[in-house]
């Protein structure tokens, strides 16, 4: 049953790496592809659903470990006994700085509690690859199956190492860097596997398929008459549409993305009148807002 268990446990470890590792990287990212708070929801959102409920494969990994190996659960609780609280406070932060952000509405407090949120993030993935560092190299544990070791001595890897040296920081920053890329390929995959295209194989043709599942390409048309808001008088107003010097950059990061993507892309040209023909098929249209205000 030891190896049944064991398999159980490594299991649900990887599962939370792979699941929560884009939460993490997601985080990492959080002020380096975001340029003001809007854009700082949007990448919010992205993992708004599932952040908290990834995290569960930890707590499930840490409860199989207690009542399937008691004794390594108690050696390494108590052996990384701070680390372990510094993990927990580092999570709480993350969670934290999802919830409160929203509770009002100012600019400092939007930015704080952005920068807990990454900051704690970027945190949890060097500690996170620490940890795995101190597996891999192993742990004085006596014959009384317990140790002890201090969060660093000399970080030189010796007899008497701390759990934070050159090698477990290396690894520490080889996590950071890893969850960073695999944050930003989420992100990326968000945007360009959205999924609007008839499945043929399927008896009732959900909308099941990608733009790159068919083979189709893509033009992208700045259009800021989208923005305009009808709900007073007889004019529309376009009070809500970006400045053209922000939304140029936003245009063509979109442009860069799908192509770097492998996606045929064509373009308009921007802030310039053009005549765009199209053939709506359905007809669908769906319109993609991260303010929602449609």
């Amino acid at each position: 049953m030891e190896t049944f268990w064991f398999i159980v446990v490594a299991a649900m470890l990887a599962i939370y790496v792979v699941l929560d590792g884009f939460d993490l990287g997601t985080g990492i990212i959080h002020h380096l592809v975001a340029r003001d708070a809007d854009e700082r929801r949007i990448v919010l959102r992205a993992i708004g659903p599932v952040w908290d409920g990834n995290e569960v494969w930890l707590l499930a990994a840490g409860g199989t470990l207690f009542f399937a190996f008691p004794i390594l659960y108690a050696a390494s609780f108590s052996g990384f006994y701070l680390p372990l609280m510094m993990v927990l406070w580092l999570l709480m932060l993350r969670g934290i700085g999802i919830e409160l952000r929203s509770h009002v509405d100012n600019g400092l407090w939007h930015s704080f509690w952005d920068f807990v949120f990454s900051f704690a993030s970027a945190l949890l993935s060097v500690f996170f690859g620490a940890a795995f560092g101190n597996v891999i190299r192993g742990v004085p544990l006596n014959a009384d199956k317990v140790f002890f070791e201090p969060l660093w001595t000399d970080f030189r890897v010796g007899s008497a190492p701390g759990i934070l040296d050159w090698y477990t920081v290396l690894a520490g920053l080889v996590a950071l860097v890893a969850l960073t890329v695999h944050g930003a390929n989420y992100i990326a995959a968000k945007i360009r596997e959205l999924r609007v295209f008839e499945d043929p194989a399927e008896a009732s043709r959900h909308v099941n398929l990608s733009v790159g599942d068919i083979g189709g390409s893509v033009l992208v048309v700045s259009q800021f008459t989208l923005a305009g808001d009808c709900r007073k008088g007889r004019r529309p107003s376009f009070d809500q549409a970006a400045p053209p010097d922000v939304a140029r950059l936003l245009y063509e990061d979109v442009v860069r993305e799908l192509r770097s993507a492998g996606l045929p892309t064509a373009t308009g040209e921007f802030q310039a009148t053009m005549q765009v023909s199209l053939v709506n098929d359905g007809p669908v249209t769906l319109l993609l807002d991260s303010r929602k205000r449609f």
